[in-house]
């Protein structure tokens, strides 16, 4: 079983290179702190979108199974490297407008309940 878990977002005005470095210092203590079934992809800046409102920065992640989201929200509830990691990144986000954002869980098609009857 496979997840992809989008979270688009904006960064506050004036805080673009700042978040750039930060990640640059940071992406492989974050794909290191996470936990078992989870992988993080990537922190990627959308070139383009049809999209709004959806934010112009995405993180990637990959989830094995459901179960890789339970421990995943398990790790951020405590007093983790991970938390502490996820808690320093939201520092440069634009909260000023709460519409700006986005969030979506993708399952693989091939690991996907059709729930359409075959013809």
């Amino acid at each position: 079983m496979q997840f992809i878990h989008e979270q688009g977002w904006d960064i506050r005005e004036g805080q673009e290179h700042a978040y750039q470095r930060w990640l640059a210092e940071n992406e492989a203590a974050l794909a290191a702190a996470c936990p078992e079934g989870v992988e993080y992809l990537g922190t990627f800046y959308a070139m383009f979108s049809d999209s709004r409102t959806a934010g112009t920065y995405r993180m990637l992640l990959r989830y094995d199974s459901y179960g890789a989201q339970d421990r995943m929200a398990a790790e951020m509830a405590g007093d983790t490297a991970l938390a502490r990691l996820v808690h320093e990144h939201v520092r440069f986000l634009d909260m000023s407008n709460h519409s700006n954002g986005s969030n979506q869980l993708l399952k693989l098609v091939t690991d996907s309940t059709i729930l359409l009857p075959e013809e």
